[in-house]
């Protein structure tokens, strides 16, 4: 699985560690509990759409399988591109443990250029965790800042980790 879209490694729950350094609008969209898909869409003059980079079964980080408390190595791991206006506003990493993926949830290893979003907000059945937030330099050595969150199926407890890093130009306004 090739690995263009960069990785936060480093995730905390402590918001407070953050707060000071963070402005009043990245801290908007870092904490917005709602769907990033639908905010984003109603951000667009024309368009939205979803470019998979890369989608299959792969090797877990470290950090996410413990997260997930997963004892196995390879979930279906999906890498996007979410895309306002010809630009690219959020990287988005999706972990799917392979045992999460029966029955309605199946439908997470066909969603092709479809939005997570749709899938996790269109039903009550996922409740999503509490967000930890990190950041990272990019190659152009800006800084990006992530939040990751899970969510979890309230009626078999399978559950799935969402990371998204937010480029500069979402907190421009």
């Amino acid at each position: 699985m090739k690995k263009n879209l960069p990785h936060i490694h480093r995730w905390t729950s402590a918001y407070k560690k953050y707060s000071p350094i963070l402005s009043v609008e990245q801290k908007n969209w870092l904490l917005d509990r709602g769907s990033l898909t639908r905010r984003l869409m109603g951000c667009s003059q024309h368009s939205f759409r979803v470019n998979v980079v890369c989608e299959g079964v792969a090797r877990m980080l470290q950090h996410e399988k413990q997260v997930l408390n997963n004892p196995s190595d390879c979930g279906w791991v999906r890498e996007v591109e979410l895309i306002v206006d010809g630009q690219v506003w959020v990287f988005a990493r999706s972990v799917v443990p392979l045992s999460t993926l029966t029955g309605p949830d199946l439908k997470l290893r066909y969603l092709g250029n479809k939005p997570l979003g749709h899938f996790l907000f269109s039903s009550p059945r996922y409740q999503r965790s509490q967000f930890q937030i990190g950041r990272i330099l990019n190659s152009d050595k800006e800084l990006l800042w992530g939040r990751r969150s899970i969510f979890t199926c309230s009626h078999s407890h399978k559950s799935l980790l969402v990371s998204e890093t937010f480029l500069p130009v979402v907190f421009s306004g």
